[in-house]
């Protein structure tokens, strides 16, 4: 299995989940994250995950995230359950975010997300 994301910043309180487990344990930057792993902060800072290709971060709830470094295909998921390309850097209202087979991001939040593989082509 591909890792999907890697962990970019992680400041004090970033925790990650690998799936399969029961343990959160301290994220760092450099973590990789697979399929169905989470991460999360639990002081409410703002940590910031790298998408890779076929990679997506959904929350459970419609959050805002600051997104940058661009590149290929990158799509969200509005509130509606469409997704919708993105064409620039910029503050999003989203449930989800992805990249393509070719494309990266970087998602700057604070909210509990799950890591899943894109659900378009």
């Amino acid at each position: 299995m591909a890792s999907l994301a890697g962990v970019e910043s992680a400041p004090v309180g970033t925790q990650r989940k690998i799936a399969g487990t029961d343990n959160w344990v301290d994220a760092s930057v450099g973590d990789v994250l697979m399929e169905d792993d989470l991460i999360q902060n639990t002081q409410g800072n703002s940590y910031q995950v790298a998408l890779y290709s076929r990679g997506m971060i959904q929350f459970r709830e419609s959050v805002s995230v600051m997104l940058s470094n661009l590149n290929g295909t990158v799509k969200y998921q509005n509130t509606a359950g469409d997704w919708v390309q993105i064409q620039e850097d910029g503050s999003y209202t989203l449930q989800a975010v992805g990249v393509g087979a070719v494309g990266g991001g970087s998602v700057v939040c604070g909210k509990k997300g799950l890591i899943k593989p894109v659900p378009w082509p």
